[in-house]
C-alpha cells in the first residue's frame, strides 16, 4: 500500500488553529514537529554526532510542521484537496506532499521511536524493542498512523497525570483515544475498565490492537468510533455509566465544548485530565472549566503545551 505524506509548515503560534482546521475536515491522525522537538532530539542524541550543520539548525528556528498520512486512493486525494483548500493562505502555510510505501513509513518510525520513560514509573516501549526492567510499568505500543506515541509533550503530560491520579479499580473514559496509550496506561496502573472513543475509525481499531500487545482485551477495554459532541444517541449511551477518571488529549477548541458534557459521565469525585492545549489557550480552557463547575487541581506545562487536571465537580 502507498501513502501520501502531507507536510504543512507553519509558525508555532498557529499550530492550534491548524489542528482545529484539520479536525474540522475529519483529519485526526496528526504528527506534530516543533522547533523544540528538533532541538530536544539533538540534545538527547548528541552522542551520535559532534557537529550539526548551521544551515539545518537555522532552518528549524521558529518553524513547526504538521504531518498527515493519507492512503493513496480517491478518498486520500479528496482529503488532500480539502487540506489545500483550508490552508490556502500562503503567508501562514506551506504544503508539500510525497508518496511513501507502507514499509518505508514503518521503517522511519522504527528508526526514531525508542523506549521513553514518563513520570515516575511509566515506560512507553515499541513492540520491536526489549525492556526487562520489572520496576517500570511498561506500555507496549505499535502506534500505526495514529496520534499518541508517547513522544509528544501533550501525551507525556497526560500520562503523568494519569499515573498520578488513577486509582485501583477505577472506571476510565478516554475521549479522543488515538493509539489508546492513555487508557492502556490507566489499565496497567490498576483501572478496572476503559471505554475509548475517537472520531477516527482507524484509531478505534489501533487502540484495541495496542491493548492486546499489553495482554488487555475486551471487555476490560472497549473502543468505538463516534463524535460525542455531535451524536446525541452516543452521548446518552456513554452517560449510562459514570467514570472515575476521564481523559481528553485533544485541542483547546474541542476540550472547551467537552466541558459542557463531561459532567454527564462523571461521579462526584471524578478526575478530568486534559492535554493538547497550547499555552496561549490555557486560560480559555480554565475559564470554561470553572464556569462548568470543575475545580482545577493541577496545571502542568512542557514545551509550550499544557495539561489541566480537574478534581471534584463543585456544583454536582
Amino acid at each position: 500500500m502507498e501513502w501520501l505524506c502531507v507536510s504543512i509548515d507553519t509558525n508555532p503560534d498557529n499550530i492550534d488553529i491548524l489542528t482545529d482546521k484539520l479536525h474540522a475536515i475529519g483529519v485526526a491522525g496528526l504528527e506534530i514537529e516543533t522547533e523544540e522537538d528538533f532541538f530536544n532530539f539533538l540534545e538527547q542524541n548528541k552522542k551520535y554526532w559532534d557537529y550539526v550543520d548551521e544551515e539545518l539548525i537555522n532552518s528549524k528556528k521558529g518553524k513547526a510542521c504538521v504531518k498527515v498520512y493519507l492512503q493513496k486512493n480517491n478518498d486520500g486525494q479528496s482529503t488532500l484537496e480539502q487540506i489545500k483548500e483550508c490552508c490556502n493562505d500562503a503567508s501562514l502555510y506551506s504544503i508539500s506532499c510525497i508518496t511513501m510505501k507502507e514499509e518505508d513509513w514503518a521503517n522511519n518510525w522504527k528508526q526514531y521511536y525508542k523506549p521513553v520513560q514518563i513520570g515516575e514509573n511509566l515506560l512507553v516501549c515499541p513492540i520491536w524493542e526489549e525492556y526487562a526492567d520489572k520496576s517500570k510499568t511498561v506500555v507496549k505500543l505499535d502506534p500505526g498512523m495514529t496520534f499518541g506515541t508517547g513522544l509528544h509533550h501533550s501525551t507525556q503530560l497526560a500520562l503523568c497525570s494519569i499515573e498520578k491520579y488513577i486509582k485501583k479499580d477505577d472506571l476510565m473514559l478516554d475521549l479522543g483515544c488515538g493509539s489508546g496509550i492513555l487508557a492502556i496506561a490507566g489499565l496497567l496502573l490498576g483501572a478496572q475498565y476503559a471505554y475509548c472513543l475517537d472520531i477516527d475509525e482507524n484509531a478505534a481499531k489501533v487502540c484495541l490492537e495496542n491493548a492486546a500487545l499489553n495482554d488487555i482485551y475486551p471487555p476490560k477495554i472497549e473502543s468505538d468510533k463516534g463524535d460525542i459532541l455531535g451524536d446525541t444517541l452516543l452521548k446518552e449511551r456513554v452517560a449510562q455509566r459514570k467514570y472515575d477518571i476521564i481523559s481528553a488529549n485533544i485541542v483547546a477548541d474541542v476540550i472547551i465544548p467537552l466541558c459542557d458534557i463531561v459532567p454527564l459521565f462523571a461521579k462526584e469525585n471524578t478526575v478530568f485530565v486534559t492535554s493538547g492545549i497550547i499555552d496561549t489557550r490555557k486560560q480559555d480552557v480554565i475559564d470554561k472549566m470553572e464556569k462548568c463547575g470543575f475545580s482545577v487541581i493541577e496545571i502542568a506545562e512542557k514545551g509550550g503545551w499544557c495539561s489541566i487536571t480537574c478534581g471534584s465537580l463543585i456544583n454536582k
